[in-house]
């Protein structure tokens, strides 16, 4: 089984996560996704990353301060701004959570990530598998 090492002290917001990340599996420059969505389609397979595999997120409390509410607040923005929902259920989904990350408070951006990763098996129905720990 295939094991990548991620610093979460190598980056301070989202851009500088995708940017780490693609080094992490395809090395200096390497791509792994330019936005989250982008990123979550790389974790079906195909831009680098082997699997079966293990990713050890080191310092993994710092990721969760530089991409907290603040960060998943900017990313909902986004989406809604640009009319990435699928309708007004989505449209709904996105202002709720704006307004709840603007108060500190629900879902962070390092949420987001974390539940996009863990999820990929069931996502994939068991053909694409990724564990991932975390580490402070």
């Amino acid at each position: 089984m295939k094991h990548y090492m991620f610093d979460g002290d190598s980056f301070k917001d989202l851009g500088g996560f995708f940017v780490a990340f693609g080094k992490m599996i395809n090395g200096e420059g390497g791509y792994f996704g330019k936005d989250f969505g982008s990123f979550d389609d790389c974790l079906f397979g195909g831009y680098g990353m082997e699997t079966p595999c293990t990713i050890v997120w080191q310092n993994s409390s710092a990721s969760k301060k530089w991409l907290g509410h603040e960060a998943y607040y900017k990313w909902c923005q986004e989406q809604r701004d640009k009319k990435k929902y699928l309708d007004e259920e989505g449209f709904n989904y996105l202002t709720s959570h704006i307004a709840q990350a603007k108060n500190n408070s629900g879902r962070t951006m390092f949420d987001q990530i974390i539940d996009s990763i863990k999820s990929v098996g069931n996502r994939s129905a068991g053909k694409v598998k990724i564990e991932l720990l975390l580490n402070d």
